[in-house]
């Protein structure tokens, strides 16, 4: 299904808002954030080398001398499925960031459905595959057992 102009910028604006509100929460909480659309008028951050590039996960953290990727999704999670999650390729991407960089990439959701944020660390999330490689909205998504793969974020009150 093909997605008008209009209708992809609305999609951003509303992925942004949740990236906002989770900067927010973050430095409420001491850590310092770098939120990546500062940095780019359209599309995704890359990170770039001599042979490949990879888009980078939504917010770049500081806190104590240490340093990690977040990673925000804003979605419901599956109707008939225990499950939710994103597309494989950018799964792949936040792999290879955290591989080259050395820190962690946490993915957090805001599930529309069950008014609850939650989420966990990338590697912590391999371990709760619920499907890969499956073809839906047009990419192939990767998805983690819902409740299991997660775990909810507590006092995200702003």
């Amino acid at each position: 299904m093909a997605m008008n102009n209009r209708n992809f910028e609305e999609q951003l604006k509303y992925g942004k808002m949740f990236e906002d509100t989770f900067s927010r929460f973050l430095l409420k909480h001491g850590w310092f954030v770098t939120p990546k659309y500062l940095f780019v008028g359209e599309g995704a951050p890359i990170l770039i080398g001599e042979k490949y590039k990879y888009s980078i996960p939504d917010i770049d953290a500081c806190k104590d001398g240490g340093r990690i990727w977040v990673e925000c999704k804003r979605k419901s999670k599956m109707k008939y499925h225990p499950a939710t999650g994103y597309p494989l390729s950018n799964h792949i991407c936040y792999q290879m960031v955290q591989t080259i960089s050395g820190d962690k990439v946490f993915v957090v959701f805001e599930d529309l459905t069950e008014k609850k944020i939650y989420g966990n660390w990338l590697d912590e999330l391999q371990k709760h595959i619920y499907k890969t490689h499956w073809y839906f909205e047009g990419k192939e998504h990767i998805t983690f057992k819902y409740p299991e793969a997660f775990k909810v974020i507590k006092n995200f009150n702003l």
